[in-house]
């Protein structure tokens, strides 16, 4: 693990910020096959440029094609059902149909926090809509490079505060997909941490948590998307890396600038928290000691290197609530709403170890939590099938429709 992140931990000055996820792109393009021509030559470097350009001709060309008649329904559905709400520069499209006493249902979306926007899920909603729900309400947020990870889950709490004073009492369902449920994910740890860890009153919570494909470990995921060379191209790294470069005091430990940066500054931290946060990863937990000793051109040596490790940590979920554990173990109780998280095993984009790892640290931390894993479904074909139209009955393979079923369940019924 520490050979992939060396590249961003001590290799790397700090980046400029992208002005557009174009530019980040190419620019990711670039670093990834100069990587793969340093490891492996001319043939190496030509072998990455083929598997990017196939990549890019599919994300680019191939499967816009084929979702423009599914884009006309989308904007069908959409003119005749959709009431806009402002929430300062973002907006809420909400979607009703008629009366009933199901819940309302926040649904956050995915598109690896640099795509996506709320029209884009009309369908989705009229699938939760059919499912029980009273309302649907599809929350928009800051995309990178407009926003880095807190900004997002800034938009998020906003979105929740909104739901909140819009049920009037009734439930809330907070139901998040791919980088949506990490998003979800993350607004609940930091909140969880705030009453653990400095005892402030945990609030208000939805009353349910439905998690679909999610990414709830950043580090671990980075590692992923190197294996895929897509990782320097995805907005991630430098979304949840964020705007800050700054560093914490030289005498402050690694756990405790995590916290820090996830804004749970100020607890206490045991000497033992470091190397757990790490090492229960996979993560060497010597790396970032050697990280801070070399020079990456950085202006001050080796700090902002530690900070975006820092960084990365704050904006995991799965990290955070095994540091919680450790900075205080009492369990969660009301702190966490019971959750529900659904992965499919075959999902080449977030492998399922990301769901279980999640749902580990969750239940050692004392959550209400279950899991439904399900062998057969991907990670973009869920959705997809979720906003089609024909019955769930009869989406094939079988095992895709399980699912889609089990997550209309969860969410709305």
């Amino acid at each position: 693990m520490f050979s992939i992140l060396s590249a961003l931990l001590g290799l790397s000055p700090p980046p400029a910020w992208p002005r557009g996820l174009t530019g980040h792109v190419v620019r990711g393009i670039s670093r990834a096959i100069r990587e793969e021509t340093e490891l492996g030559g001319a043939r190496g470097g030509a072998r990455a440029a083929a598997r990017l350009a196939a990549l890019v001709a599919n994300e680019l060309v191939i499967f816009p094609a084929r979702m423009v008649p599914f884009a006309a329904r989308t904007l069908r559905y959409r003119r005749a059902q959709m009431r806009e709400v402002k929430l300062g520069e973002r907006v809420l499209e909400v979607y009703q149909r008629g009366g009933g006493d199901g819940p309302l249902i926040l649904y956050v979306h995915g598109g690896s926090w640099g795509q996506g926007a709320p029209w884009n899920y009309a369908l989705m909603a009229r699938r939760l809509l059919d499912g029980g729900a009273a309302r649907v309400a599809v929350a928009q947020y800051g995309l990178f490079p407009a926003a880095d990870v807190d900004e997002m889950v800034g938009d998020l709490d906003a979105a929740l505060r909104w739901a909140e004073a819009e049920a009037g009492g009734s439930e809330v369902r907070l139901v998040g997909q791919s980088a949506g449920a990490h998003l979800c994910a993350l607004w609940l740890a930091r909140r969880a941490g705030a009453a653990r860890l400095r005892g402030e009153p945990v609030g208000w919570l939805p009353s349910k948590f439905v998690a679909l494909s999610g990414v709830y470990d950043i580090a671990a995921h980075f590692a992923h998307e190197n294996t895929r060379l897509v990782h320097w191209l995805s907005p991630m790294w430098l979304a949840m890396a964020g705007r800050r470069g700054e560093s914490a005091a030289d005498d402050d430990s690694f756990a405790r600038l995590v916290l820090e940066r996830a804004g749970l500054g100020g607890a206490a931290v045991p000497p033992s928290a470091a190397p757990a946060l790490l090492a229960a990863e996979g993560v060497d937990a010597d790396a970032v000691a050697r990280a801070a000793e070399l020079d990456g051109g950085c202006e001050r040596k080796g700090e902002w290197d530690r900070a975006a490790l820092a960084n990365w940590c704050a904006a995991s979920p799965t990290r955070l609530l095994r540091l919680l554990r450790l900075c205080a173990p009492t369990p969660l109780g009301a702190a966490w709403p019971p959750t529900a998280v659904l992965h499919a095993a075959d999902d080449g984009t977030v492998p399922v170890r990301s769901a279980r790892e999640f749902v580990d640290a969750l239940s050692k931390a004392g959550a209400d939590v279950r899991t439904l894993e399900y062998a057969r479904g991907g990670h973009g074909e869920i959705p997809l099938a979720l906003m089609e139209s024909a019955p769930l009955a009869e989406v094939e393979p079988r095992e895709l429709g399980e699912l889609c079923r089990a997550f209309v369940e969860e969410a709305a019924a």
